[in-house]
């Protein structure tokens, strides 16, 4: 896990973190997606655009979870 600044949080209606565990597929709502940038003094920023979900310990990045697989919309079959 890098160090993050969030720079915005942009709403996620409508989307969700989709997991997988044991061969099943499952959802779960999006909280935002979050502006970072990993940018300092020394060298130009890395700005990339990270969904966040409630996670058990509070709203954390997705690719924390080891078995994140990505983002999608449920019922309409496309996960990004």
């Amino acid at each position: 896990m890098s160090n993050y600044t969030i720079v915005q949080i942009i709403p996620a209606e409508g989307w969700d973190a989709v997991f997988e565990d044991e061969g099943k597929t499952f959802f779960r709502p999006l909280v935002c997606f979050a502006l970072t940038t990993t940018g300092d003094d020394e060298k130009p920023a890395d700005e990339q655009v990270k969904p966040m979900y409630y996670a058990d310990t509070g709203i954390d990045f997705c690719e924390n979870t080891g078995n994140f697989i990505g983002i999608g919309r449920r019922g309409t079959g496309m996960v990004e």
